[in-house]
């Protein structure tokens, strides 16, 4: 078994992809994600609210609304940690503060003329939904096949350990997208209100660097539900360089989160001893951890503009 001190891997853990500061609340120190509910629970975004909308017209925005998690850093999907992270990330996509928005801008059926773009969404729903500007990906090219299955709907999502499960039924076709190991995505930008979620004291976006990216999703015949699996690297000293909290922040100053939100800490100081992961290593010649996710995205209403 981890030590206890694996514990504060669990706060590490809520600020991969990021659980949020929402400001100094009086409280000292950060605090742990309670466990409500089951993992992989999907958002309060359903396919119905997709209605009369198609998938299928360009461009087209999917919003994640379902995570579980399946590997993050040396540490499998039972820890306890990543049963809390998973339950805090969910709260947050239902609250609409966890906004990970992938465009699919244009597509070439049967061929890999398929471009994306991923972004941070800033809002409070469909309506008012933004993305920050700083965290807009370039455009990244991957593959659309009509006749492909990849993945479909897990048949208990509410509740189960998953919010997506390999299959064999082909549906609207898949899409598969992979970045560079030089690539970032920046994800989990900031809140509504504009307390920003994860802060670096440098120029670089005030947001999660995802680098590595790879993505499979497969569509419903209407394009409006996706279900997939990701896997993405961050760096250990990007880690280092970006200050987080969870859920609220403390009171504390921490010397190396100067500019940033009262009470966040370095992200690597919250990491505790979950450890590098070979494959991100091996991949960006650096120590990175992996995080691992199946999802499910909803189709919006429409293409979300920038903020500002």
């Amino acid at each position: 078994m981890r030590s206890s001190f694996f514990l504060a891997a669990v706060t590490a853990a809520a600020v991969l992809l990021a659980a949020g500061c929402a400001g100094d609340s009086g409280h000292s120190g950060n605090v742990l994600p309670t466990a409500s509910g089951g993992s992989g629970t999907a958002g309060s975004t359903s396919a119905g609210s997709t209605t009369g909308v198609t998938g299928n017209q360009f461009p087209a925005t999917f919003r994640f609304d379902c995570i579980d998690i399946q590997a993050l850093g040396d540490a499998g999907p039972d820890v306890l940690q990543a049963q809390l992270l998973e339950n805090q990330w969910n709260q947050d996509i239902r609250d609409w503060k966890l906004n990970i928005l992938v465009d699919v801008l244009d597509r070439e059926d049967m061929g890999a003329a398929t471009a994306f773009r991923v972004r941070s969404g800033v809002g409070t729903g469909p309506q008012d939904l933004c993305s920050e500007p700083t965290t807009t990906s370039p455009e990244f090219s991957g593959s659309y096949d009509a006749s492909k299955a990849a993945y479909g709907p897990h048949p208990d999502p509410v509740g189960a350990e998953a919010c997506s499960q390999e299959s064999t039924d082909a549906m609207g076709g898949t899409y598969e997208l992979m970045t560079t190991t030089q690539d970032v995505v920046y994800i989990y930008a900031e809140d509504d209100d504009g307390t920003t979620f994860n802060c670096t004291a440098d120029d670089s976006p005030d947001a999660v660097p995802i680098r590595n990216l790879q993505a499979t999703f497969t569509q419903n015949e209407e394009g409006t539900v996706a279900w997939g699996n990701l896997t993405g690297c961050l760096l250990e000293s990007e880690a280092e360089a970006l200050c987080s909290c969870l859920g609220v922040c403390g009171t504390s100053e921490h010397p190396a989160c100067g500019g940033c939100p009262t009470g966040s800490v370095p992200l690597r100081d919250l990491l505790g001893d979950i450890g590098p992961s070979p494959s991100c290593t091996d991949a960006l010649g650096a120590p990175a951890f992996v995080i691992q996710l199946g999802f499910t995205a909803q189709l919006l209403p429409s293409v979300p503009g920038t903020c500002g």
